[in-house]
């Protein structure tokens, strides 16, 4: 009986510490992908949230409510604090009857206007810590609107540059939680942390391309290099640039196989000494890139790739619009070598246009080696 009342004690102190600041989290089925799939909110008063990541295949996040005339709706949005999401800015867009003609890049149900929020100029977002999950956010936006009609509304998350990436879109600010709430409370932080990634090694940037100096975050600067240094005569330039998506480094050239060549790449050490790099604690290479739709590859070399034709490799295609790229280390292949791939001992990495003669035209932006899931640790 004792123990009954302490627990049901410490539920009730629970839920009003956890109501107090969380939301309540929307997990469904529902595809959130256009009007028609929307995920429907019942009660857009209470704070709610939705957790998404935009792909090809669902480039929005949509959302579906009731309202009466007047009603003041709140809306936020965030993204977990990832590395390679630090400028990810996706914006949202509140679409309903008597809203103000509104240009999207979608469609919206006829008759219907909009009003727009973008996170565009959001330099240092605020950052959140949610402390029953355990989960970092930075957030980008939170807006109040007041709704000028009764009838069915929508709130769309998207991103105005095609960009993909994890985001997360609130409702309302009434906190609500009963004891079934509490009772899910466990699978619901650990849907939550996976989709902040808690529980991942850290990244190592790379580069971002933020510094003014075009100096990497390993200290060391790119080298562009072609088959020239070998009688060749494929030709190449870089830039270091910015658009509304990413800082980036841009290389534009041809690829000749006249003379015995065949190649133009942007070179970087992995040290700005002789030392070597160890990246056994990561699961590969990920990388942010655009282009003109050819192949391109990415090079590694270690200490036993003594040659200059010796090196480890794997492929990918561009399009025109960014996209991100994950090439575990299993995929890297040795050339002209026959060792597997060490990583105790990496020393340079490329990003490389060759095989056959084409023109280069490629847009690198944040690069990193991405990390392997920590194993948790077994009581004894």
């Amino acid at each position: 009986m004792y123990w009954n009342i302490s627990r049901v004690a410490v539920v009730l102190v629970f839920i009003m510490c956890f109501s107090a600041q969380a939301h309540r989290p929307i997990f469904t089925k529902e595809k959130g992908m256009d009007p028609e799939s929307a995920v429907k909110v019942a009660e857009p008063q209470v704070s709610q949230v939705i957790y998404r990541e935009l792909v090809d295949k669902r480039p929005q996040l949509w959302l579906s409510f009731d309202a009466e005339k007047d009603f003041k709706l709140f809306v936020q949005l965030g993204i977990p604090v990832i590395d390679r999401l630090k400028s990810f800015r996706p914006s949202f867009v509140v679409v309903g009857p008597d809203l103000p003609d509104i240009s999207l890049p979608f469609a919206i149900p006829e008759g219907l206007g909009g009003v727009g929020f973008s996170t565009a100029d959001v330099k240092e977002p605020r950052f959140f810590h949610e402390h029953f999950t355990k989960t970092d956010s930075w957030i980008l936006r939170g807006e109040t609107v007041t709704l000028p009609s009764k009838g069915r509304y929508y709130v769309i998350a998207y991103s105005p540059s095609n960009e993909r990436g994890k985001l997360w879109l609130s409702v309302g600010k009434k906190e609500k939680f009963g004891l079934m709430d509490w009772l899910r409370f466990g699978e619901w932080k650990r849907r939550i942390q996976a989709f902040h990634e808690v529980g991942m090694a850290k990244s190592m940037i790379i580069d971002d391309f933020s510094d003014p100096n075009h100096i990497s975050r390993l200290g060391t600067k790119w080298r562009l290099v072609t088959d020239r240094v070998m009688g060749g005569i494929s030709e190449a330039k870089s830039t270091f640039g910015q658009d509304e998506s990413f800082k980036y480094i841009h290389v534009q050239g041809n690829v000749s196989l006249e003379n015995n060549g065949g190649f133009v790449q942007m070179a970087l050490a992995l040290s700005d000494n002789s030392e070597s790099l160890d990246v056994k604690g990561y699961s590969g290479v990920r990388l942010w890139v655009k282009g003109n739709g050819q192949r391109y590859y990415v090079h590694l070399k270690n200490k036993q790739t003594i040659l200059h034709w010796q090196y480890y490799a794997a492929s990918f295609t561009t399009s025109e619009r960014w996209e991100q790229i994950e090439i575990p280390f299993e995929q890297f292949e040795p050339q002209a070598l026959e060792d597997e791939l060490r990583l105790d001992d990496l020393t340079r990495i490329a990003i490389v246009g060759a095989k056959k003669a084409y023109p280069v035209d490629i847009y690198v932006g944040p690069i990193e080696f991405y990390g392997k899931k920590l194993e948790k640790k077994k009581a004894k």
